[in-house]
């Protein structure tokens, strides 16, 4: 296995580096230490500030290292700045499926309560022979560029909010060398023993934290009586369409990613689907599932584009489950039971109707899953009409 650790500037990214190497005698190479020994033997005439031509320069020979390990199954860690937002690109399937990517960053509310913190510890791990002086300014400016590069490119972040502790604890302690890619050789021809991607994504499915656990989650972070309404009919609709298309045995992970897709969306609105990696993590949801919440700000807020059919959905009805819903109100008898799709086509047109429900997000979810705009409009409104009953049950029940 490659842990590969990036990330903003005073981030912790050498401490990380150093608590795994103790945890799991596992070698590590500083991507610092490599740019700091050709400097000084003189073999570039870059400088510790030339960061992105310094990019340019050490990547290519960071990811060939990383290849040579993987191909030799030997695990390294490898830390450091110098990792492209695009990395990906530079390597084949085989060797990805034993990279684990780790990318730290602070929240702006971090760095403002703990900047004397950073300043007074930014040496304890490496001594720093060059200009480290910054502003809380800066150091926010450094970290969003690190959470918007990576974004773009569907990366996750660890968003150092409020202790570094306990945001690296989970990081330490999900490290399974176990399931590290085995790498088989057999004279000059290398045979990759990988799973596939969508069948390892259905298997962890299957194990996810209880329905109970999920919705006492999502009330820590919403209080709103509309917030839990809309993630209950969208958990409602999630478990609807999971039986309709073929997915019966995934119905509770489509139903408990719809219940938790905008746990962040209340307290951190400027935040959502950024925020929401680290307070799924910390309830104890799997990284599949937390792919799968995410997903559903592609192109917003994040580029973690929808791939399952579960993420399509998702993407596809989350915006119109609130037209829907205000549709209903609009009608005497305040339910989706009477409705037809000719009344929801009408409403839908109407561009000033429901403006905040993206008509654009919607129509783009039906072209992920390639189905005309009324076939989702239909399923959807009966995917509303069969959970009605009980998503008003339970707002009684709390």
């Amino acid at each position: 296995m490659i842990i590969l650790i990036t990330g903003a500037s005073l981030t912790g990214k050498t401490l990380l580096a150093q608590r795994m190497l103790e945890e799991y005698r596992i070698p590590y190479v500083s991507i610092d230490h490599l740019k700091m020994g050709l400097i000084r033997s003189g073999k570039t005439d870059l400088t510790p500030e030339d960061d992105e031509a310094l990019t340019d320069y050490l990547w290519p020979i960071v990811r060939e290292m990383i290849k040579t390990a993987i191909e030799n199954r030997q695990n390294l860690i490898v830390e450091g700045c110098y990792i492209p937002f695009d990395w990906r690109k530079d390597f084949d399937e085989q060797y990805l499926q034993s990279i684990r990517f780790v990318c730290l960053v602070m929240t702006d509310s971090f760095i403002d309560a703990h900047i004397d913190e950073i300043r007074d510890h930014n040496s304890d791990i490496e001594t720093r022979l060059y200009d480290v002086d910054f502003t809380p300014k800066s150091l926010k400016e450094d970290n969003h560029y690190y959470i918007n590069g990576f974004a773009q490119y569907g990366e996750q972040v660890m968003l150092i909010d409020i202790d570094y502790e306990d945001t690296i604890k989970p990081i330490i302690d999900s490290i399974d060398l176990s399931d590290n890619t085995i790498i088989r050789t057999s004279g000059s021809l290398r045979m990759y023993h990988i799973m596939n991607s969508e069948a390892k994504l259905n298997n962890m499915m299957e194990s996810q934290i209880t329905r109970e656990a999920a919705w006492e989650l999502l009330r820590k972070y919403n209080k709103n009586s509309f917030h839990l309404q809309h993630a209950l009919t969208v958990e409602g609709v999630m478990r609807w369409y999971a039986e309709q298309l073929g997915f019966a045995d995934e119905v509770d992970f489509w139903g408990m990613v719809g219940l938790l897709h905008d746990i962040d969306f209340e307290q951190y609105p400027e935040e959502h689907c950024i925020k929401a990696p680290k307070l799924l993590r910390e309830g104890g949801v799997g990284e599949e599932m937390i792919h799968a919440i995410c997903s559903h700000g592609y192109g917003l807020h994040v580029d973690v584009k929808p791939e399952h059919m579960m993420e399509k959905v998702l993407y596809a009805t989350d915006e119109l489950t609130g037209l829907i819903w205000a549709a209903a109100l609009m009608r005497p008898s305040k339910s989706v039971q009477d409705m037809e799709l000719k009344s929801l086509k009408k409403k839908y047109k109407s561009k000033g109707f429901a403006a905040g429900c993206s008509r654009e997000i919607i129509e783009q979810g039906a072209e992920m899953l390639n189905w005309p705009l009324d076939e989702v409009l239909q399923k959807t409104l009966d995917a509303m009409k069969d959970c009605e009953a009980r998503v008003a049950g339970e707002m009684e029940a709390h």
